[in-house]
């Protein structure tokens, strides 16, 4: 970091950076500040960045993707155009911009682990901007080229990157360690080097998965390959990518989301009815432990959610399907990759390469998946603390091989992974279709603008469309066009 950053604060896990535009730092020498931050400190505030960014993706697409739904009609849920305002700052600024840094830092002080790691949380960050954004500034984002308004790269170009940047993090995690060794200050993997490989291999199916209208079968096998490769994926939930907020100084998202509504009682979300519903007919364990009464703990005795787009339960129901500060979510730590959805990614790719369609039953598709698939509910089962006769009950319910269907692997995908970025990018890669997601609708009053059409992107946030107007201008399209990743 050197001369790059002169002026930086870390407030228990978070970055302040003072910075004057875009995605370039204002550097303002002041002799009573240390000119460089070593290592360690710079790990764990990338690492709360990235967790941060996963709940603000994760809660703005929840409105379309109905885990969430708005607590008056007319709001967001009813398809208003977002721009996703809060994650921007927080990816280039606080993730990539510092995380750049560290790998710089890494490489000249001969510590590849740091190396790797950096590069894993770049990967992350520029995962989640372009399925937010689709293309976005990165080649000058973090370089003086441009000044403030630097160029946009192609989504492809940035999948391309991303598979970049894990292969080199797996290289560097694999060399011999040095006098800087990650310790207890990652808060993800506390230095284990395996459990971040593991990681890398993961997030390379999900994003070779991701591209699934570009090739059914290329995706799904390249999938598989990472999932192979390199001691493999995430082998079990000790493997989860997730970060805590115990002894930070920001509070757990999901539960400041709870305290807002049940300690100051401004109601402003709630769980979306077709979630709800979906998890009540099936008699889910779950939903008690994400949806329950504030005061006691115990889960509800008729959840009820509200529907999309109405601000109110189903004709005569009342909502009552708030996130409690007793929810599973508002006390655990904020879930970025686990082996829950590493299996589910291993199921679909199963089921996907073997011949598997939307509207194909069993088979063989049925057989390679059906394993993967069962390993996904009970590891999210587990993870919930669901006792394990209840787990049983609910998977022996579940279709059997024979009887395997692709909307079965996403739908109990949809209900495990619950307000997580991934759904909405899986839903507009399969279209939001009722094949998939039975019983899936537009909301009620729908915005006019979106057409009668499902969003598919973000808008690019006011302050990017004001300092870098002619790059935002020749990338701009509506929030309803498919980015290239979902076009066929």
């Amino acid at each position: 970091m050197r001369n790059t950053i002169k002026r930086l604060v870390l407030v228990c896990g978070t970055v302040a950076v003072t910075m004057l535009s875009g995605c370039n730092l204002d550097i303002n020498t002041d002799p009573t500040v240390v000119s460089e931050v070593t290592l360690n400190l710079m790990l764990p505030p990338i690492q709360l960045g990235i967790a941060n960014s996963t709940y603000s993706i994760g809660a703005a697409s929840a409105l379309y993707t109905q885990h969430y739904a708005n607590e008056r009609q007319g709001e967001t849920d009813s398809h208003l155009e977002q721009g996703f305002d809060d994650a921007w700052p927080t990816l280039y600024l606080t993730v990539l911009q510092n995380s750049e840094q560290m790998i710089k830092q890494a490489v000249r002080d001969n510590a590849p682990h740091y190396a790797g790691a950096g590069k894993i949380l770049q990967a992350m960050a520029l995962g989640y901007a372009t399925d937010t954004w689709e293309n976005i500034p990165w080649s000058q984002a973090l370089q003086r080229v441009g000044g403030v308004t630097p160029a946009y790269d192609t989504q492809e170009s940035i999948y391309n990157e991303i598979n970049r940047l894990l292969t080199e993090a797996v290289t560097d995690l694999n060399q011999p360690a040095s006098r800087f060794t990650m310790g207890a200050e990652d808060l993800m993997y506390r230095g284990n080097r395996a459990q971040w490989i593991r990681l890398a291999q993961t997030l390379r199916a999900r994003y070779a998965l991701q591209l699934s209208a570009k090739g059914t079968t290329t995706a799904a096998n390249n999938a598989l390959t990472a999932l192979g490769a390199n001691g493999g994926g995430l082998t079990a939930n000790t493997d989860d990518c997730q970060v805590s907020y115990t002894g930070a100084r920001v509070l757990n998202p999901f539960l400041a989301l709870a305290n807002q509504t049940f300690t100051t009682r401004v109601f402003t979300t709630l769980a979306g009815n077709y979630w709800v519903s979906r998890m009540a007919s099936t008699n889910d364990p779950r939903l008690a432990f994400i949806i329950n009464d504030n005061a006691t703990g115990l889960g509800l005795t008729t959840p009820v959610g509200a529907v999309a787009g109405t601000g109110a339960g189903p004709a005569g129901t009342s909502k009552n399907a708030y996130i409690s500060t007793r929810s599973w979510y508002a006390s655990n730590p904020m879930q970025i990759l686990n082996f829950t959805e590493a299996k589910f990614i291993e199921a679909e790719a199963r089921f996907l390469a073997n011949g598997g369609t939307a509207t194909s039953v069993g088979g063989a598709a049925g057989t390679a998946a059906y394993q993967a698939f069962v390993d996904a509910v009970r590891s999210s089962m587990t993870r919930f603390g669901v006792a394990t006769t209840s787990a049983n009950a609910y998977i022996a319910a579940l279709p059997t091989a024979a009887n395997l269907r692709l909307s079965d692997i996403m739908l109990e995908k949809y209900e495990a992974l619950f307000v997580h970025p991934s759904v909405w990018t899986d839903m507009r890669r399969y279209q939001y279709a009722t094949n998939v997601y039975p019983g899936f609708s537009l909301p009620v009053n729908q915005n006019p603008q979106a057409n009668g059409q499902f969003p598919q992107r973000g808008i690019y946030p006011g302050t990017e469309q004001a300092r870098n107007g002619a790059n935002v201008g020749a990338n701009l399209k509506t929030f309803i066009t498919r980015m290239w990743r979902d076009s066929q």
